[in-house]
């Protein structure tokens, strides 16, 4: 999503903008990609094909990738300058531009070169048009009457954390309609955990999170893509770290007011008390919930792709004889 979303920037700068990946798996994943018209060549999983970037012979290749490992990236900035998207950790990659979106973004760790060249913290957030479109100016004022609330942990939720976070719910004695966004194979056990829950609707992961989202008055959300999200569009959020690099983005906005939140990992069986913890206290507290929809607006404004396009585009021509 992150790619998607800078290659939206791209393509509205007049720039010819290509998606590289393997075989995408994921149904709703498929069709945002189809929706974007961006064309998209298929290569192997969790590598990357010297002779097909050869053949692109590009300006800039853009990496996100925990797994593509570090030497064959290095290798590729040989060839092409790379930007590679990072959170804190650079695994040892030798790129010829690093960007990590993260609140507190510091230097990024295991550099191979002091004087690499980073783009850090959430001015160069990199969030989707479809997103930016329900942006409000006003402080996201909750608009009905119970509550609209919202929970969206991931596509995939590996780590089993939404079941939990169900189990909280479901102890909140405020009334409140919820909207309850998780892969299918999860949602027999949550049809199981909500069976209870009057007003509860249980989807698949959708393109149309942006309406879900637009609809919402409180939103529950693991920490990432979906909290900078969040944040642009200043809804009242529980960020929920569900695994160890998400920690450290998560403890920043919470410090920063932009959010509520708590780490997965710290006390599982505690995930639900925290749940309803926390959701109980955005529907009962209206100045929290001002206060953190304005300040998460001003931290991300929504212009971190634009930002970063300017960016490839000013050092291309300088790089390209470099790679030539």
């Amino acid at each position: 999503m992150r790619c998607l979303s800078l290659a939206e920037g791209l393509t509205a700068a007049g720039h010819s903008v290509e998606l590289m990946t393997a075989e995408l798996e994921v149904d709703w994943l498929v069709r945002a990609v189809a929706a974007s018209g961006i064309p998209v060549t298929l290569s192997g999983r969790d590598a990357l094909v010297e002779l097909q970037i050869e053949q692109h012979s590009p300006d800039w290749l853009v990496v996100d990738s925990y797994t593509i490992p570090s030497e064959q990236i290095s290798r590729a900035n040989q060839i092409v300058p790379v930007l590679a998207i990072i959170d804190g950790d650079a695994r040892g990659i030798d790129a010829s531009l690093f960007l990590d979106q993260n609140l507190g973004a510091k230097r990024p760790s295991n550099l191979p070169r002091p004087q690499a060249q980073t783009l850090l913290g959430a001015d160069f957030a990199l969030i989707r048009d479809a997103i930016l479109r329900e942006r409000r100016e006003d402080p996201w004022k909750s608009r009905h009457e119970p509550p609209q609330v919202l929970c969206f942990l991931g596509g995939n939720d590996e780590t089993g954390t939404g079941q939990l976070v169900a189990e909280g719910l479901m102890g909140i004695k405020d009334p409140f309609v919820l909207t309850f966004v998780a892969p299918y194979n999860q949602h027999e056990a949550l049809s199981k955990i909500l069976a209870g829950h009057p007003e509860v609707s249980l989807l698949r992961p959708t393109p149309s999170l942006p309406a879900l989202l637009s609809a919402t008055d409180i939103l529950i959300c693991a920490a990432g893509t979906s909290t900078w999200e969040a944040c642009a569009l200043g809804i009242p959020s529980v960020v929920i770290s569900v695994v160890g690099n998400q920690l450290s983005s998560m403890s920043h906005a919470v410090d920063e007011g932009l959010t509520l939140g708590f780490d997965a990992n710290l006390d599982r069986g505690d995930v639900p008390r925290k749940t309803a913890d926390a959701v109980s206290r955005l529907m009962r507290e209206p100045q929290l919930r001002s206060h953190i929809s304005t300040a998460a607006k001003a931290a991300f404004d929504g212009q971190g792709k634009h930002r970063v396009t300017m960016e490839l585009a000013a050092r291309a021509i300088a790089l390209k004889g470099m790679h030539r």
